[in-house]
């Protein structure tokens, strides 16, 4: 992984002239499709994390969306059947290093070869989990970090107030199968192996995980239900407790387009399994996306309680307004406001302007 990381700083910079120049040497082969994706996005504000007496100014990425660039590939087999392929990775548009955070993998938002059909598409490689994909679908600020309470809740970098989700939004040694839609309807199965014998046990994080969803949209409505269980070793890491054992986490969100507004709804259960120490989280969510001119005003409000070995509660909200420059550009401004109580975490707030462009 290291040698990895030392040539990132080459790689987003000649994607697009060796993909141009690789199909000037060799052309694609009749029915083979390659595309270079992706978003930079940034921001200007103020920042006072949760607990800290002071904010300070920053200039930060992804205010609406993690950046990234994206190489994703089709080819067709004949007789229904495509191969398909992607390769995602995460940057930092403040710095230009790579990653969502130091030491995340190169292709941390997705890495998968797989083959579809009218049966549906079955996925290997590092996935995208259907957990995230109903967490992101019924908010309105989507997959903000920065901004989405819902977000924020379960898959910052604060976790929730006692009861963090366990995993990541991608999950790597893993199959995932999404099926054609049927009616409006959707399903997603994904299971991850247990990573290969003598991986550190600080990085055995996408150990034994299965999720699944099943989603509908049609017209004005859509909705998903998504779970997922999650077991990690018995050893205490940055990223577990002593004796943690399994967390099993459901959620159902819901969205429905009004015309003049558009509403966002979920509720999530966590439960903790853990050696003498049980939690259990419930939380909800509801936000709204208002048409005001070319653009929309957006606005949401999450709460969280953990119950069990832990007593806390989490109040978050955020209201913003995002205006297009274009059908690719658009700019923003939003502000976010984080209490929790119960655990000594204080408050805390983020505002921020901020540009975001699709390529």
């Amino acid at each position: 992984m290291s040698r990895l990381h030392s040539r990132t700083g080459h790689a987003i910079a000649l994607a697009a002239p060796a993909l141009a120049l690789l199909h000037a040497i060799a052309p694609l082969p009749a029915g083979a499709q390659v595309t270079l994706q992706g978003q930079i996005d940034a921001f200007a504000g103020f920042s006072r994390p949760l607990g800290a007496d002071k904010g300070t100014g920053v200039l930060a990425p992804g205010g609406m969306q993690t950046n990234f660039w994206a190489l994703r590939g089709t080819e067709d087999l004949g007789s229904g059947l495509k191969a398909v392929f992607a390769l995602e990775a995460f940057y930092r548009a403040d710095s230009g290093a790579e990653g969502r955070f130091a030491n995340d993998a190169f292709f941390a938002r997705s890495a998968y070869v797989g083959l579809s059909s009218g049966w549906g598409t079955l996925q290997l490689g590092r996935n995208t989990t259907p957990y995230w994909l109903a967490t992101i679908a019924f908010n309105p600020y989507a997959g903000s970090f920065s901004f989405s309470p819902a977000v924020l809740h379960s898959f910052g970098p604060n976790g929730t107030a006692a009861a963090p989700l366990r995993g990541d939004s991608g999950w790597s040694d893993s199959l995932l199968y999404t099926s054609p839609s049927w009616g409006g309807f959707t399903a997603r199965l994904q299971y991850s192996f247990e990573p290969p014998a003598g991986t550190p046990a600080s990085q055995r994080r996408d150990a034994d995980k299965h999720g699944a969803s099943l989603s509908y949209a049609g017209g004005a409505f859509a909705a998903a239900l998504a779970y997922q269980s999650v077991a990690y070793p018995n050893v205490a890491t940055t990223a577990t407790a002593t004796g943690f054992d399994r967390q099993s986490a459901w959620l159902l969100g819901g969205s429905y387009d009004l015309g003049m507004v558009k509403l966002f709804t979920q509720y999530q259960r966590l439960a903790d399994t853990v050696a003498g120490a049980d939690r259990r989280r419930n939380s909800g969510q509801f936000g709204l996306s208002i048409p005001a001119g070319p653009g929309a005003v957006l606005a949401s409000y999450g709460h969280a309680r953990t119950s069990g070995a832990e007593d806390a509660r989490r109040n978050t909200w955020a209201v913003g307004y995002d205006y297009p420059l274009s059908k690719r550009t658009d700019i923003y401004l939003n502000s976010l406001h984080d209490r929790i109580t119960g655990t000594g975490a204080g408050s805390g707030q983020t505002w921020g302007l901020g540009l975001r462009h699709y390529f």
